[in-house]
């Protein structure tokens, strides 16, 4: 099995384990697929790159707090009597750790667990749909669907928990 760690688009994104992953083309980010209105169709099928295998949708995401940015400085005096002491503000940043939140591990070899939006049957060809996230499967489309990138082949599926075990062969 070979992955890659990745960036969500969103950091705020619930990405579960065994959705299907597609690459931003803007950002360089990644997202849950989708199948968009036509044309985009064979667009966005052509941008997956492997389904999700690590997600962290739990830790808060960061904080971010913008200082805003003075061009000009107003000096004014004080009379504040006679002090010999200075006074210093410490101002904490944190640290330059990634937040786990913003970050996912994607597999695009092997066989993987494959959320699933429609039922479907082993051998059956999956693609991306129109719920994000989640395969169908691609051999009962119409011909308009028939460019739309294959992931791979289902092996073995699971109805309770909407899941099928899939070869990934993204092609």
């Amino acid at each position: 099995m070979d992955t890659l760690t990745y960036r969500k688009k969103i950091p705020t994104e619930n990405i579960n384990i065994g959705d299907v992953i597609m690459l931003d083309v803007e950002t360089g980010y990644i997202q849950r697929a989708v199948l968009e209105k036509f044309p985009e169709y064979s667009i966005n099928s052509s941008l997956v790159i492997g389904i999700c295998i690590s997600s962290d949708n739990e830790t808060p995401p960061t904080i971010t707090i913008d200082g805003g940015k003075s061009n000009t400085i107003d000096r004014q005096e004080l009379n504040g009597g006679d002090s010999t002491s200075t006074q210093t503000i410490i101002i904490y940043g944190g640290d330059s750790t990634q937040n786990p939140r913003e970050i996912i591990q994607v597999a695009y070899t092997g066989e993987q667990m494959v959320n699933l939006c429609s039922s479907v049957r082993i051998g059956d060809r999956l693609c991306i749909s129109n719920q994000p996230g989640k395969a169908m499967s691609k051999d009962y489309l119409g011909q308009e669907f028939y460019n739309l990138r294959s992931i791979g082949k289902v092996i073995r599926v699971n109805k309770q928990t909407k899941q099928a075990k899939v070869l990934l062969d993204i092609e």
